[in-house]
């Protein structure tokens, strides 16, 4: 996609230094064209950095999200370790999520190439906080990976 765009890019330039050649201009139309080649260049360029972090949330690797009205991630899902008081060999891993949304949705939260899950629902503009799993100090890092689904 990014070369597609370049090379349409660099053909409008190239037409632009033809008809340059074609019909002479004063230096200050010259800058003017470079500064507006420029411009587009880097204006591509921002688009599509902005387009990339919004296709697939980092954290989760999840490209398919339920939308706002101002095209955020409704649900925002984040996972805590707390170690037991009594026995510190085990960790909890808990999972905090939050649904900026007026839609109703359904969460499916697993650990990372795993089947062991935990489905949950999140009502309209609610905050909750679900145990994923209780397991040993020998997994240390808490990785998981969630699917949403709107519930109507």
């Amino acid at each position: 996609m990014h070369s597609a765009q370049s090379a349409r890019l660099r053909a409008k330039l190239s037409a632009v230094i033809q008809i340059e050649k074609t019909y002479p201009m004063p230096k200050f139309v010259r800058s003017l064209i470079a500064i507006a080649i420029t411009a587009i260049f880097s204006t591509a360029a921002i688009a599509q950095i902005g387009s990339t972090d919004d296709q697939i949330d980092p954290a989760q690797k999840n490209p398919m999200r339920i939308r706002g009205a101002a095209n955020k991630p409704c649900v925002t899902l984040k996972g805590r370790i707390v170690q037991d008081k009594v026995n510190t060999t085990i960790v909890n891993h808990y999972l905090r999520a939050a649904n900026a949304c007026p839609k109703m949705i359904k969460i499916k939260a697993c650990y990372a190439h795993s089947a062991r899950c935990v489905e949950f629902t999140l009502r309209s503009l609610e905050q909750k906080e679900v145990l994923l799993g209780i397991t040993n100090t020998s997994m240390p890092v808490l990785n998981f990976d969630f699917t949403e689904k709107q519930v109507m």
